[in-house]
C-alpha cells in the first residue's frame, strides 16, 4: 500500500470523525427515470411488472451504493446473469444471459447499437459508470425490436441527462495500485443544456504486465422546443492500455493491448398527431492491437466502424399502443495492417418492425410484436414475439411469452484468418433461437418477488471445430430465477436472487463450459445514524466446468471450484464543512472481497484478492 494511498485514507478517515454542519440524505436524483418504469423491453416506457419481459434496473444510486466502477461489476449480482473476466481489473469482461454466448447479447447505449459483427462479444470492462443514470438488463430474446444479437437478451447503458447547474468529482486511490478519478459539469435552462464527464481509472495489477489505465470523455447537448422538436447531440472518446497477463500455466509474456471507441449520436424527438416521433442517426468508431514480442511475436490490429439510422413512431389507438419503426445500418470490418488500410468486409442490414400491445380487458394485455431483417450476409429473417400478462390482484402479474431469435456470424468467424487463431468460414448460416417463458410478479408493502421460469433452443450455433468453425452445436437452456426485496425500515432494505441453469449441447449432453447450475446473491443496505450509508453484497457460485491449457498447448477438462465473494461499501451522507459552503462531499471506503476467496472466472486466469479503496466525491 503505497504513500498516496496511506495520506488519502487518512484524509477520508478524518472526514468520517468531523460533526456533520449540514448532513443531509442521498437526494433522489432528478437524472434518474423511475425505477419501475423499463424502456428497453418493449418499444416503449412500460411498468416493469407488467412487461412480458424478465428485467432488471440499476440506478445510479444502486452503482454508488454497490461501489461498481464498470458495467461489469454492476451486473455480477443480477439473476440469470454470468460475467466471464479473464484476470483482474481492466481485463475482458463478457456477459452471458442464461447461458448464451456473450456475443449472443445485445449491448446498448441510449437504444443505439454498440455491439458490432467486428468483435466477438462486447467487453464491459470498457463502460465505466460515472455517466450511467441506470442499466437495463433483459433476459430473453429481443430480435423483434433489435434484430441480430439479441436473443441472449438486451443490456440497455443509459447516460445522464443535463440537468440544472452543477457538477461533481471523485477521487479515490487503493490497494494493488487501484487509482479513480473523475469530474462532471452541466449548466443549462429549459431551452438548451449541456453537460460533460470525463473518468480515468487505474490498476497497477497484482501480477507481472497486468496494469490498466483508461481515459473516458462524454458531452451531451439538448436544444429543446425548436418548432416542437427536441434534439440531443452525444458525444464520446474512450481508450485504454491494458497488460495481458495472461495463463497462470505459460511462459511470462509482454502482450499488450490498446481499446479506443469514438461514439457520435443525434437523436430528435416531436410529438406528432397524438403521437411521439424518434429520429435516431449514430456513428461507431471500434478499433484495436494487441501486440506481444515474448513468449512469441504477435500484433494484431483492426478496426469496426457502425453506421446505424432508424426512425420510430408511437402512438396510442384505443386500447392499441402501437410502434412502427424502419432501421438501416451498414458495418464494416478493416484491417490496419493490410496495405492502404482498405475495407476488407461491409455488412448492410435494413429492417421494418412492429409491435402492438393490446389492452384486452383492464387487466390484460396481449403483446404483439415482429420484425424482418434484410441481411447482406444472412438474408431474410423474420422474428416474431407474442406475450400476455394479466394482474391478477393484491399485487400480483402473471407473464408468459414466445420469442425467436437469430444471430449472424460475426466478421471473424467469416472471414479470419490469423496464425494463431481459428480460420473462419465463410459458409456459416446464422444462428437462430426459439424461446419461452412463465413467470410472475408480486408486489406487497414492504416485499417484492419474481420468479421466472425458462427454456431456450439455440440452433447451428456456431462452434470451433479443429481450426475452423462450423455449423453444428444445437444448445438447449433452461433454468429458473427468483428474487425477493425486502424493506427492512425506513433505514434499512435488503434483497436476495437465486438462478439456476441447465445449459448442454442438445446433441452430446455436454455441459457448456463456465456456467454454474447454481447462483446466489445478497445485498442489504442502510444507514447507521442517518450519517454512514452501508452497503453489503455477496454472490455464490457452484462448480462449472472449464477447458485448462498447458505450456504445451494440451488442454484438459476441470472444474472450477465453488466460490463465494462478499465486498463492503461504506459512505458518508454528503455534508459541508461550513453553512456557506455550497460545497458538498461524502467520503467512502470500499472493500472487495472482504474473506479474500481466491478463484477464477476463466481458467488459469485468478481473480484479483482482497482490495481496499478509500476516497471522497465532491458535488457542487
Amino acid at each position: 500500500m503505497n504513500r498516496r494511498f496511506s495520506l488519502l485514507g487518512t484524509v477520508a478517515l478524518l472526514a468520517l470523525t468531523l460533526p456533520i454542519v449540514r448532513a443531509v440524505d442521498v437526494p433522489t436524483d432528478p437524472n434518474t427515470d423511475p425505477v419501475n418504469v423499463i424502456v428497453s423491453a418493449e418499444a416503449h416506457p412500460q411498468l416493469q411488472s407488467e412487461s412480458i419481459a424478465s428485467s432488471t434496473i440499476i440506478t445510479a444510486h444502486d452503482l454508488e451504493v454497490q461501489g461498481a466502477k464498470t458495467v461489469a461489476d454492476a451486473l455480477r449480482i443480477v439473476p440469470g446473469v454470468t460475467i466471464v473476466q479473464s484476470g483482474q481489473e481492466g481485463s475482458l469482461s463478457q456477459v452471458q444471459i442464461r447461458g448464451t454466448k456473450s456475443y449472443q447479447t445485445l449491448v446498448l447505449i441510449d437504444g443505439l447499437r454498440i455491439s458490432s459483427p467486428a468483435f466477438i462479444g462486447m467487453d464491459l470492462s470498457k463502460f465505466p459508470v460515472s455517466n450511467i443514470s441506470r442499466i437495463e438488463i433483459i433476459r430473453g430474446p429481443v430480435s423483434s425490436l433489435y434484430g441480430s444479437d439479441a436473443f441472449g437478451g438486451v443490456i440497455n447503458i443509459i447516460t445522464k441527462r443535463p440537468v440544472g447547474t452543477g457538477g461533481g468529482a471523485t477521487l479515490s486511490v487503493g490497494s494493488h495500485g487501484r487509482t479513480e478519478r473523475s469530474f462532471d459539469i452541466s449548466d443549462g435552462n429549459d431551452k438548451i443544456a449541456w453537460q460533460f464527464n470525463a473518468s480515468a481509472p487505474g490498476f497497477n495489477g497484482e501480477r507481472p504486465n497486468s496494469d490498466f489505465v483508461a481515459a473516458d470523455y462524454t458531452g451531451k447537448i439538448q436544444f429543446s422546443k425548436v418548432s416542437g422538436w427536441d434534439f440531443t447531440l452525444h458525444a464520446e472518446h474512450y481508450n485504454d492500455a491494458l497488460g495481458v497477463a495472461g495463463s497462470v500455466n505459460m511462459v511470462p509474456g509482454d502482450e499488450r493491448q490498446w481499446w479506443q471507441r469514438d461514439d457520435l449520436s443525434f437523436t430528435a424527438t416531436r410529438a406528432l398527431d397524438n403521437g411521439m416521433l424518434t429520429i435516431n442517426a449514430h456513428r461507431l468508431l471500434q478499433s484495436t492491437k494487441d501486440q506481444a514480442t515474448t513468449p512469441y511475436a504477435y500484433t494484431s490490429s483492426y478496426q469496426g466502424n457502425t453506421y446505424d439510422g432508424n426512425i420510430r413512431y408511437a402512438r396510442n389507438v384505443g386500447a392499441h399502443q402501437l410502434v412502427v419503426g424502419v432501421e438501416t445500418r451498414t458495418d464494416t470490418y478493416r484491417d490496419l495492417e493490410s496495405s492502404g488500410g482498405s475495407v476488407d468486409n461491409k455488412i448492410n442490414n435494413r429492417a421494418f418492425f412492429v409491435e402492438d400491445r393490446w389492452a384486452l380487458a383492464k387487466d390484460t394485455s396481449l403483446l404483439v410484436g415482429a420484425r424482418q431483417d434484410q441481411h447482406s450476409f444472412a438474408g431474410v429473417h423474420l422474428t416474431p414475439r407474442i406475450g400476455i400478462s394479466h394482474n391478477v390482484g393484491d399485487g400480483l402479474t402473471v407473464r408468459s411469452s414466445y420469442s425467436e431469435g437469430f444471430r449472424s456470424p460475426n466478421f471473424s468467424e467469416l472471414y479470419g484468418n490469423s496464425l494463431y487463431y481459428i480460420v473462419g468460414n465463410p459458409d456459416l448460416k446464422p444462428e437462430t433461437s426459439h424461446a419461452f417463458e412463465i413467470g410472475a410478479t408480486l408486489e406487497q408493502k414492504s416485499d417484492s418477488y419474481d420468479v421466472a421460469l425458462f427454456s431456450n433452443r439455440v440452433f447451428d450455433q456456431i462452434t470451433p471445430v479443429a481450426n475452423s468453425y462450423q455449423n453444428i452445436a444445437h444448445v438447449q437452456q433452461q433454468g429458473a430465477e427468483l428474487s425477493w426485496n425486502h424493506v427492512i425500515n425506513n433505514e434499512w432494505k435488503t434483497g436476495m436472487s437465486y438462478s439456476y441453469l441447465e445449459a448442454n449441447n442438445a446433441d452430446t449432453g455436454a455441459r457448456l463450459p463456465r456456467l454454474a447450475h447454481n447462483k446466489v446473491s445478497m445485498n442489504i443496505t442502510g444507514s447507521v445514524a442517518k450519517v454512514w450509508n452501508t452497503t453489503l453484497s455477496g454472490r455464490y457460485t457452484d462448480g462449472r466446468p472449464d477447458i485448462s491449457f498447458k505450456s504445451d498447448y494440451t488442454s484438459t477438462i476441470v472444474t472450477l471450484p465453488a466460490r463465494a465473494v462478499f465486498d463492503l461499501n461504506i459512505n458518508r451522507s454528503r455534508f459541508a464543512l461550513d453553512k456557506e459552503s455550497k460545497l458538498m462531499m461524502s467520503p467512502y471506503l470500499m472493500i472487495r472481497n472482504i474473506a479474500n476467496t481466491p478463484g477464477e472466472e476463466i481458467a488459469d486466469y485468478p481473480a484479483e484478492s482482497r482490495s481496499a479503496e478509500v476516497g471522497v466525491r465532491l458535488y457542487w
